[in-house]
């Protein structure tokens, strides 16, 4: 473990590879898709998955299976011209700019990505996840389970002993994983625009920050669910804005743990009565005047900026968002 002055960076080594996780959030987020990993290993040991194996092979589907598992290089030298065109074409009817962690229109169309979001939300991962190891193993599974006939349902109880994972409750916003398993992408953007705009949120702050690709759905969905939940605080926009400038997926994920934190602080601890920024820094005046700033865990550099600020803080033990008593969050 190291820290860049502001948050722990881990090395995670096991059976699948050498993984790195940017803060303590992260890394529980590894750690539990190592162990998804592990129960599709026991998948793919039982007699069903074999089964389901040779009926994918024998599928109409199999002419498929390189768009699902080479998508850019199969669609580059099968698009013509007129392809491109019809394709850019869709593009604008279908909206809003898709997520750098979304998988391709094509896996969509044909029902892939429904069977994949049902694997994911049963073996406790996020189905957005930017973890390459971990997407290549639930495209190979999602597939047999998609082509082959083998139902979710089917093949979980297949495993020796069962999963055994179980995805951990994360959020204030008291929202479903059912969500992510039955919502495709294209909908969570509607609802999330939706949200924003009952918020009176500025139209374009709200355009900017839905065509801000480096979230992912999930990530935007709890980050809009969280801010919904804090009615009748003002200037929420505030965090919006500062949430469209996200560059990186590290941020995005902070920006995420972040609105489920004051979400759970307004909750919790004491209402909020209004959105502040300090430079890049969202924080909240409660409503007896006190200066709030919220982060997901022990940051080394908060002393530097709470000095800096002129506000007084606490630690709490970092633990799941939306598990808050009186003294669990950073408060000024």
């Amino acid at each position: 473990m190291t820290n860049d002055g502001f948050l722990n960076i881990y090395t995670i080594d096991s059976k699948f590879g050498q993984f790195n996780a940017v803060s303590t959030a992260l890394l529980r987020v590894r750690i539990q898709e190592i162990n998804a990993m592990a129960a599709m290993d026991k998948l793919k040991g039982t007699k069903e998955y074999g089964t389901a194996v040779k009926e994918s092979a024998l599928s109409a589907m199999v002419a498929a299976k390189d768009m699902v598992f080479q998508p850019v290089q199969t669609l580059k030298t099968a698009a013509s011209g007129v392809a491109v065109a019809f394709r850019r074409a869709g593009d604008s009817m279908f909206g809003a700019k898709r997520s750098d962690t979304e998988d391709s229109r094509f896996k969509s169309l044909i029902g892939f990505t429904n069977y994949k979001r049902e694997y994911a939300c049963d073996l406790g991962v996020d189905v957005y996840s930017r973890n390459e190891v971990l997407q290549d193993r639930l495209n190979e599974i999602s597939w047999v389970g998609f082509a082959g006939g083998l139902t979710v349902s089917a093949a979980m109880a297949a495993v020796p002993g069962g999963a055994g994972i179980a995805m951990t409750a994360i959020g204030t916003t008291r929202l479903s994983r059912e969500i992510f398993k039955t919502q495709p992408p294209a909908d969570l953007r509607r609802a999330n625009t939706e949200k924003l705009k009952a918020m009176g949120i500025d139209p374009s702050t709200v355009e900017m920050f839905i065509n801000e690709s480096i979230f992912s759905p999930r990530e935007q969905t709890l980050l809009v669910s969280a801010l919904d939940e804090m009615k009748g605080v003002s200037d929420r926009d505030r965090f919006v804005q500062l949430a469209a400038l996200t560059n990186n997926a590290d941020m995005a994920l902070f920006r995420q743990r972040q609105a489920e934190m004051y979400a759970g602080y307004h909750k919790a601890v004491s209402p909020l009565g209004q959105f502040v920024s300090v430079g890049q820094v969202p924080g909240a005046r409660a409503a007896n005047g006190a200066l709030v700033f919220n982060f997901s865990h022990r940051l080394s550099g908060v002393d530097r900026f709470a000095g800096a600020v002129g506000c007084q803080h606490r630690y709490f033990g970092e633990s799941t968002a939306g598990r808050y008593s009186k003294g669990d969050v950073d408060h000024g």
